[in-house]
């Protein structure tokens, strides 16, 4: 569709006027920016040339809950005492009750932690409802958010329901009665009182960049954004408000006190988003190589080459191991074969028993096995069929491994997530005692 700038549909704001972009035949206004008395824009809807500036949402999780608790996209916060997690299936939702003990606690993470891009705004949705929001000293939370940074909605040990920041593990808690927006209690513009108890969407946008504003919002019955509390920390702080915007989803219910009552959570629906989200620009890449030739001359599968993440990035600049938190992408395998053609598998989180990894570098977030060791259990991602006196390089990335989708890490159930390539001597075919592989993989490291 084109656009017209209009100078006939210009409302006064002000010292400043608000102007619309109108589809060509003028009918109606497609989107508005604020230009001042010299015609100059002032807000962020255009870029210097005054083009309209759009974003789209680059999406890097998305969940539902009919089916199961997916392995591949969750793990639970240590259930602990009489608290259970369980499936609905016939309300199509993940169940948390917290148990009625002290200490007793059912939670739910995502496995990975999300890339946050400088510049990018970050969008995350989340449907829940509430068992029992006044139960006695149980503690619910749900957002974005680690034990030592985040964003989230909270019910407090003492049954308030608000919204919280966490800063290297210092959280401020912001009751509803505080609220700088909406209070969500039919008191605000909106006239909307939240039902805790009834499914809502829960929404968290933010800037970073170490500074920028954090919105809290919700849905109200006609689909209305309405803001709850936005907490601003430009021109505050000396450094970021969070230590990182690398993070997961997650959600607790927690009892608290001696006289807790069971509470509970029915989660429904997830998204996370990057809105003007992109490929990464920005990467370290690596390999690694098996050396030399490695020899099979049965026909059992063995591992030839693993990378692994680390547990920290141990980096002598720095002034201490850094939690890693970085996502490792595959990108190329290349495999040359002499002798017998060579059957190729690419594992995930293999078991390695006599593994010997070393690192890839100080600065890497993997470390590197060349043992050749029998590697047959493991996530199958793909096998391919070399023959014999042949070379090829393979590209594994978009089809395989992808950015904030198929990736390793060192993930939150603190599992070091690991890709191994082995082989196998393909039987019968021509003649040929042994197949050799030589083999060499390439990856990148996002931060």
């Amino acid at each position: 569709m084109a656009f017209a700038r209009s100078t006939t549909n210009r409302k006064s704001r002000g010292s400043n006027s608000v102007v619309g972009f109108n589809n060509k035949d003028g009918d109606y206004t497609q989107a508005m920016a604020v230009v001042n008395g010299n015609n100059e824009f002032v807000d962020m809807t255009a870029d210097s040339f005054g083009r309209l500036r759009t974003s789209h949402l680059y999406p890097m999780f998305e969940t539902n809950t009919r089916y199961d608790i997916d392995p591949t996209l969750w793990t639970t916060i240590g259930t602990v005492g009489a608290a259970t997690t369980i499936v609905d299936k016939a309300a199509a939702a993940i169940v948390l009750n917290s148990g009625n003990i002290e200490t007793d606690q059912a939670g739910l993470r995502s496995l990975k932690n999300f890339r946050y891009q400088a510049g990018k705004s970050q969008l995350i949705m989340q449907t829940v409802s509430i068992i029992d929001p006044d139960a006695v000293s149980c503690r619910r939370e749900w957002g974005y958010y680690d034990e030592d940074d985040g964003l989230f909605w909270t019910i407090d040990d003492n049954g308030v329901f608000g919204v919280s920041l966490r800063d290297r593990g210092v959280t401020t808690f912001v009751a509803q009665t505080d609220f700088n927006r909406d209070k969500l209690d039919g008191t605000g513009s909106s006239g909307f009182s939240i039902d805790l108890t009834k499914a809502n969407i829960y929404g968290i946008s933010f800037q970073y960049l170490g500074v920028g504003v954090a919105k809290l919002f919700v849905y109200d019955e006609k689909g209305s954004i309405i803001t709850a509390h936005v907490f601003e920390n430009a021109n505050k702080n000396v450094y970021s408000y969070m230590s990182t915007a690398v993070l997961p989803l997650s959600y607790l219910c927690r009892v608290v006190g001696p006289n807790g009552t069971n509470g509970g959570m029915n989660v429904l629906c997830a998204t996370v988003n990057s809105e003007a989200g992109a490929d990464p620009v920005y990467s370290i890449v690596k390999s690694a190589d098996t050396g030399a030739f490695i020899s099979e001359a049965v026909g059992a599968e063995k591992s030839i080459l693993t990378i692994q993440a680390k547990d920290n990035i141990e980096n002598p600049a720095a002034s201490g191991p850094v939690r890693n938190k970085v996502e490792v992408v595959p990108k190329s395998l290349s495999v040359a074969v002499e002798g017998q053609a060579a059957i190729v598998r690419v594992r995930k989180n293999s078991t390695l028993a006599s593994a010997v990894f070393v690192s890839a570098g100080d600065e890497s977030s993997v470390n590197i096995d060349k043992t050749d060791v029998a590697a047959t259990d493991g996530e199958l991602l793909a096998t391919y069929v070399i023959n014999k006196d042949t070379s090829k390089t393979i590209d594994i990335y978009p089809t395989i491994f992808a950015t904030n989708r198929n990736s390793i890490t060192k993930n939150n159930a603190g599992d070091k997530e690991s890709i191994t390539i082995t082989i196998a001597k393909a039987t019968g075919g021509s003649a040929g005692a042994n197949t050799d592989v030589l083999a060499s993989l390439t990856w990148a490291e996002i931060r």
